[in-house]
């Protein structure tokens, strides 16, 4: 008994430290790019920036009715995507960019509720998420069917299957990602709404935000730019066509 005892102290002891460590890991986030950051968190005519328990983008000129929650990725901040998020209130939505506890979107995966309930005025709600925000997101999803008017994952996939959900979902990703491969996008596909559309584009993982530059080594054949203005386009347009289908 004492030799049990002495073992499991000793497990209990090495699983505390496993998580610290991993917690701290995951605290400190990838290096950014500040000062694209910087200049996208400031308002103008167009955007009104907020940053208190959401970053939220609002936009200038009407009260929105549509709204995207935003989870961003392990290891990363929201203000990464900043420029790239502020872009969607410019069009008329409602952005509500969501910090996680750690950086680590799945413990976290609930607080797409608690931002609906926020902001009663928005009628139509659409959850995206990069990497492992997109893996949360879809886990989401898949607990709280009817909520959502659309899914958006950029460079990620669920990790379970949600292809019985009858949710418009889009997946785009990036043909030289290294990080979640064309190949892993594949995989999972099954995985995917029947329906979902799957755009894939030119770029890399860390091109869909603003990722310093000594994260951003895989290969590329189009800017930083060219690459968000597809992303964005392309969740635009799928954003459309479900607020269109959706009752």
């Amino acid at each position: 008994m004492k030799l049990l005892k002495k073992l499991l102290l000793w497990f209990a002891a090495v699983t505390v430290l496993a998580v610290a460590i991993i917690s701290g890991w995951m605290y400190i986030p990838y290096p950014a790019q500040s000062d694209a950051i910087a200049q996208a968190l400031h308002s103008d005519e167009q955007v009104q920036v907020t940053d208190g328990k959401y970053l939220v983008f609002s936009p200038r000129d009407n009260t929105a009715t549509r709204g995207l929650i935003f989870y961003p990725g392990g290891k990363t901040p929201p203000e990464t995507f900043a420029p790239l998020l502020r872009q969607f209130a410019a069009a008329g939505l409602l952005v509500v960019a969501v910090p996680m506890p750690l950086n680590t979107a799945f413990l976290a995966v609930e607080e797409a509720s608690a931002v609906i309930a926020s902001f009663p005025d928005v009628t139509l709600w659409y959850l995206a998420g990069h990497s492992l925000g997109g893996v949360a997101a879809a886990m989401y999803v898949a607990g709280n069917p009817g909520t959502l008017a659309g899914l958006i994952l950029w460079a990620s996939y669920p990790a379970s299957d949600i292809s019985d959900l009858p949710l418009a979902t889009l997946s785009i990703y990036a043909r030289n990602d290294l990080s979640t491969t064309p190949a892993d996008i594949s995989q999972h596909q099954s995985w995917l709404p029947a329906d979902s559309t799957l755009v894939e584009i030119e770029g890399n993982h860390w091109q869909f935000g603003h990722y310093s530059e000594e994260q951003n080594q895989q290969s590329l054949n189009i800017s930083r730019q060219q690459q968000q203005e597809k992303v964005l386009s392309a969740s635009l347009e799928f954003m459309g066509r479900a607020a269109q289908a959706t009752p």
